[in-house]
């Protein structure tokens, strides 16, 4: 008895930890996606992908108190970058609530253009 409780416990555990998983997956996949549509995929990871390119990197990581410089432009790096995402992704929602609004003017304008259209037609075929 005490052993399919166990594994009925473990089971949820199991279950918890892939939904947890798939649910902080979802949400990375959201913000890349959110970051890719604002054009700054890659800001978060340039650091990353400088020295992953960099062939001498694993070199120069051997030369004692070389990483205590590197970690602090690495803390200023990610501030400077955060505050950046800031004002670029708000500049981003400012721009797809400007595109909206010129979006739903055009539709009315065009509406209202049909509407004349019709009531031209109306006329010129001698429907009114």
């Amino acid at each position: 008895m005490e052993q399919h409780q166990d594994e009925m416990l473990e089971l949820r555990e199991k279950e918890e930890a892939a939904a947890a998983e798939k649910t902080a997956a979802a949400e990375k996949a959201q913000h890349e996606a959110e970051m890719a549509e604002a054009n700054l995929d890659g800001v978060e990871t340039l650091l990353d992908d400088m020295t992953t390119a960099d062939t001498d990197w694993t070199k120069l990581q051997a030369i004692p108190g070389l990483l205590e410089p590197w970690n602090d432009v690495r803390d200023k790096w990610q501030v400077i970058t955060d505050e950046f995402k800031l004002v670029i992704l708000d500049a981003h929602k400012g721009k797809k609530q400007e595109q909206a609004q010129f979006q739903a003017a055009l539709q009315g304008e065009k509406d209202m253009i049909d509407v004349e259209a019709s009531h031209s037609l109306g006329h010129f075929s001698g429907d009114d």
